[in-house]
C-alpha cells in the first residue's frame, strides 16, 4: 500500500467536497489533488476550518501550488504539488490486505494448488 492521504485532501473531503485528480495546464500528464466547485470561497472555508497545528505547515505547502482552470460553469482548484489518493481504492486494498492475513501461508499454498486442479 504505502500511500497516505495528504492532510489537505483529508480536510477538504471532511468538509463535504469531492475531491478528484487532475492534470492541470503545464502538468505533462502528471496527476494531482483537484475539486471541482461552484464557489472556490468553499475550498478556502474548508481549509480555514480544518487546519490545525499538526498540519499547518503540510497545508500550508500545498496551498502554494494551489492553481484553477475553468470548467465552463464551475472552477477545479487544484494543488500541483499534492498527490490526490482515491481513498475507495485505499479501502479496497486495505480489505484484500486483512483477507490475505486472515489465510495462513499453508492453506495460501493449499489454495493455489487446488486452483490449478
Amino acid at each position: 500500500m504505502g500511500r497516505a492521504i495528504h492532510p489537505l485532501q483529508a480536510i477538504l473531503e471532511d468538509a463535504g467536497l469531492e475531491t478528484r485528480s487532475y492534470s492541470g495546464r503545464g502538468m505533462f500528464g502528471d496527476k494531482c489533488l483537484g475539486i471541482v466547485t461552484d464557489d472556490v470561497g468553499d475550498v478556502f472555508e474548508a481549509v480555514i476550518n480544518g487546519v490545525d497545528d499538526d498540519n499547518r505547515d503540510e497545508v500550508a505547502r500545498a496551498m502554494r501550488g494551489l492553481r484553477t482552470d475553468s470548467m465552463g460553469l464551475s472552477t477545479i482548484v487544484y494543488f500541483r504539488n499534492t498527490a490526490w489518493v482515491d481513498v475507495e481504492e485505499l479501502d479496497r486494498e486495505a480489505m484484500e490486505d486483512d483477507e490475505d492475513e486472515e489465510i495462513e501461508p499453508c492453506e495460501r499454498a493449499h489454495n493455489r494448488e487446488t486452483a490449478r486442479t
